[in-house]
């Protein structure tokens, strides 16, 4: 995706989705549909308004090549010793790097720094655990993406996106 926002970045009122709706205003490629009332925005755009919240406030974005969930869960798939391909090792290696990453959040939440490349490296290591079991029971990441966007969009609808269970 090629990244559309000025250099001066939009003008913000104080708040996220202010700062996302002069994002959209000033850059966004729907910019018609926003016009026409539609505050609908697509995921770009609300990543892209994100991103330069996140460098307003003084975070590095690192930003990269495009790559697909699937084109990651094969190339990370050619670092998986055989004897942890199970599910048991896969699993413990998910919880515990899921561990690691709260531990950062905890030390962020504390005051102890702004551990924006520890949380790189941690949600890094959950995401390879995860692509790898995955794989073990033939899941494809996009499409369980696509499965959990539909399932949320779906809650939207219905209002009842927050709540308990799984059966919303």
């Amino acid at each position: 995706m090629t990244e559309t926002r000025n250099e001066a970045g939009p003008e913000t009122h104080g708040t996220s989705s202010s700062y996302q709706e002069a994002f959209c205003k000033n850059n966004c490629e729907h910019y018609e549909l926003w016009k026409a009332g539609n505050r609908q925005h697509c995921f770009a755009c609300k990543a892209r308004a994100f991103h330069g919240y996140l460098e307003k406030a003084g975070y590095k974005i690192v930003r990269s090549s495009t790559l697909s969930m699937n084109e990651y869960q094969v190339m990370a798939s050619k670092s998986m010793q055989p004897q942890c391909n199970n599910f048991k090792y896969l699993g413990l290696g998910l919880a515990g790097e899921t561990g690691e990453f709260c531990d950062k959040l905890k030390r962020l939440i504390r005051g102890d720094g702004a551990p924006s490349d520890d949380l790189i490296e941690e949600g890094g290591d959950i995401l390879w655990y995860l692509s790898q079991l995955f794989s073990l029971f033939l899941i494809d990441m996009e499409d369980a993406a696509r499965r959990n966007l539909k399932k949320l969009d779906s809650r939207m609808d219905r209002g009842v996106i927050s709540g308990k269970g799984d059966n919303r």
